[in-house]
């Protein structure tokens, strides 16, 4: 009797030994699944959706300033010298412009 006990107490050890092994299998299985997809994420319902365009704001011209008298003068005076001497330069317009704006004011 004690063969047959025996033989009962293996088989069932090899039974149990052989669920711990699926049961470690599927364990594994299911680590490595979730390992694996720890990195991307399931999309959510607003990544979902298509992106909304927002209407485009055509941009504002600057309205430009009126020259005023005496940068119309500087101008005229600047490019009537420039024509009698190529190497004329704005910065030398300024005095002469300025003693006949003081002479058109008096």
């Amino acid at each position: 009797m004690a063969k047959k006990s025996l033989r009962k107490m293996r088989k069932q050890m090899r039974k149990k030994m052989t669920q711990m092994k699926q049961s470690m299998k599927r364990s594994m299985k299911r680590s490595m699944k979730q390992s694996m997809n720890r990195g991307t994420k399931k999309p959510t319902r607003k990544s979902m959706r298509k992106p909304v365009r927002k209407p485009v704001r055509k941009p504002k011209r600057k309205s430009t300033k009126k020259k005023s008298e005496w940068q119309k003068l500087v101008m005229e005076v600047y490019n009537d010298m420039k024509k009698q001497d190529p190497s004329f330069m704005l910065k030398d317009a300024y005095p002469i412009a300025s003693k006949m704006y003081k002479k058109q004011s008096k």
